[in-house]
């Protein structure tokens, strides 16, 4: 009886298993290969030019302070400032370099005019040297004649008394004079012209000519032009 029994039992099971099992799951279908995009073709350089002619792909943005077209790692987009526009409270344009100077009182450019105050001028008088001569007006000392004189109206010499070197004709040459004779008068010849036909022809007893200026000098024993060398006094 029990052999049935399993026997039937293992029927059943079978049976009702095998009608009961699931249906295998579908295979899904493969997916759909994906469109490869087209490639976009670049754009060439030049050829963005926006409405004010600059170049974006270049670089180029427009700057409206500058009314153009700039690339701004070159060209700050700031409005420059006119020369002239930009003066001081002292009339000075820095855009022109130009800056005030107090001790000048003016305006300069620092490179070509230093602001120092100058050095102020010596009063005439306040400079008077151990004699008393004031330098300011010209005047030095001179030892021989001892006293202050200004050299281009006084000559430095010592021991010698202008006129008594008058020569025969009554011209005095330590004063520069000598004797024109186509004037017929004593003169200097730097102030008054000597005629003479020929330089040379009016020579006098010693040789001298006194139409280029020479004149006889006893202690030297020689013509001489005086305003060139001078001719000592012989002692009394």
């Amino acid at each position: 009886m029990n052999k049935y029994l399993i026997v039937f039992a293992l029927v059943f099971g079978l049976l009702f298993f095998g009608c009961t099992a699931p249906e295998p799951e579908p295979t899904p279908p493969a997916p759909e290969p994906t469109p490869t995009p087209e490639p976009t073709p670049a754009t060439p350089v030049g050829a963005d030019t926006d409405e004010h002619g600059c170049k974006a792909s270049a670089g180029y943005t427009w700057c409206e302070p500058l009314q153009e077209c700039i690339r701004e790692w070159e060209t700050d987009c700031v409005a420059p400032t006119p020369v002239g526009g930009d003066t001081d409270e002292h009339g000075c344009k820095g855009s022109a370099g130009y800056t005030w100077c107090e001790p000048l009182q003016e305006c300069v450019r620092e490179w070509e005019t230093p602001c120092v105050a100058p050095e102020p001028e010596p009063m005439p008088g306040s400079d008077r040297d151990e004699h008393g001569c004031i330098p300011s007006a010209g005047y030095t000392w001179c030892e021989p004649l001892k006293e202050c004189i200004k050299p281009w109206e006084t000559e430095c010499k010592s021991g010698e008394m202008v006129g008594n070197d008058s020569d025969e004709h009554g011209c005095i040459g330590s004063a520069g004079y000598t004797w024109c004779e186509s004037l017929g008068e004593c003169i200097r010849p730097w102030e008054t012209e000597c005629p003479a036909p020929e330089t040379g022809h009016d020579k006098d007893e010693h040789g001298c000519i006194p139409s280029a200026g020479y004149v006889w000098c006893e202690p030297l024993k020689e013509c001489i032009k005086p305003w060139e060398t001078e001719c000592p006094l012989l002692d009394s």
